[in-house]
């Protein structure tokens, strides 16, 4: 067993449409295992597009790819102690005063 953990944060109350909002998405793995086929799932909801993606390791983990668009869909190898830093960016398109809600999930293997 191992103690996947991830955290998602936009750093703003709010963006204005047509607005670029960046999201800041950390994965780790506290152990006492590595894991090996970790999947980090990060959908776009309705109100964004235009997505792209970068990956960064930050502990001991390597990216299994360093850019994209879109999703983010990956299966990861977290070794004990490993994280890796998403940075994504992503075009506002719901109308003012609209709730858009993003989440992100990591399953185990």
């Amino acid at each position: 067993a191992s103690d996947l953990q991830i955290s998602k944060d936009d750093g703003t109350q709010y963006v204005l449409p047509n607005g670029t909002v960046l999201y800041e998405i950390l994965v780790a793995n506290a152990g006492p295992l590595d894991v090996e086929g970790a999947r980090l799932r990060d959908v776009l909801p309705a109100g964004l597009a235009d997505a792209l993606w970068t990956c960064t390791p930050l502990q001991l983990a390597s990216c299994p790819q360093a850019a994209g668009e879109g999703d983010i869909d990956q299966t990861l190898r977290l070794p004990v102690n490993g994280a890796l830093r998403y940075l994504l960016s992503a075009r506002v398109t719901a109308p003012l005063g609209s709730t858009v809600t993003k989440t992100s999930a990591i399953e185990t293997p």
